[in-house]
């Protein structure tokens, strides 16, 4: 049997939209007939559409349980978590999701990047966690913040005894280390200056720095956001929060 064959339990229902991709992530509608797609990982969700429509109110079949077929719209690895992008498709569950955390649909069986359609196993909706992320204690001297840093870590700190520079580490390797990147994704960071001497945010290749970087005897808070996920195109753009 090939791996993307599907089987489980199936629910007839209604679309609350047309629905123009086959074996979206779905989520519940206005009232117990209906279905849709899903908007994004804070939607509960509870299977998938296994056909299109053409019309709102038109009958769907959603597989509830099981494996399914989904659409990706981000890379992802088998093994990992899925949860759905604002378009319904799957992407790997993140752990820079939101302070509430993310939903997730099921297991992905296979590998693959945005429009490959993988095998997922189905599971029971669950809140996945916010990570537990750790300070990172930075030396008296400039440096550059790794993506892992930035994305896993989230916190750093640093004394200096004079003006230290800060450099993000380059878009392509941030983009390669978010899982499931698409234009749009996000991951918050906070710098923490102990002493009355400015250490100063610019970006590495790639990266560019909207609002000032500059951080002295404060916290300063920053987001980055995916710009541009194409392979060799890479950008990332940091916001002074």
């Amino acid at each position: 049997m090939s791996m993307r064959a599907t089987s489980g339990i199936s629910k007839a229902a209604k679309c609350t939209a047309a629905i123009a991709t086959q074996f979206l992530l779905c989520t519940p509608g206005a009232d117990n007939d209906t279905f849709s797609v899903a908007s994004g990982s804070q939607s509960p969700l509870v299977g998938v559409f296994q056909s299109t429509t053409l019309n709102a109110g038109d009958s769907a079949e959603v597989m509830v349980s099981g494996i399914s077929n989904v659409v990706l719209g981000g890379n992802v690895t088998r093994g990992q978590e899925v949860t759905s992008d604002a378009n319904g498709n799957a992407i790997a569950a993140a752990s820079y999701a939101p302070a509430s955390g993310l939903h997730t649909a099921g297991i992905a069986l296979e590998s693959g990047v945005a429009g490959d359609i993988i095998a997922v196993l189905l599971e029971a909706d669950h809140m996945q966690p916010v990570a537990i992320k750790a300070n990172v204690a930075l030396g008296d001297a400039a440096a550059t913040l790794t993506a892992a840093q930035m994305i896993g870590s989230g916190m750093f700190q640093i004394t200096p005894t004079a003006a230290r520079a800060l450099t993000s580490d380059t878009a392509a390797n941030i983009v390669a280390g978010v899982p499931g990147a698409q234009v749009g994704s996000w991951f918050d960071f906070t710098i923490v200056c102990l002493a009355a001497f400015a250490v100063t945010l610019g970006g590495g290749a790639g990266v560019t720095v909207v609002g000032s970087g500059a951080v002295n005897n404060a916290s300063g808070s920053f987001r980055g956001v995916i710009t541009d996920a194409t392979l060799g195109a890479e950008a990332v753009t940091i916001y002074r929060l």
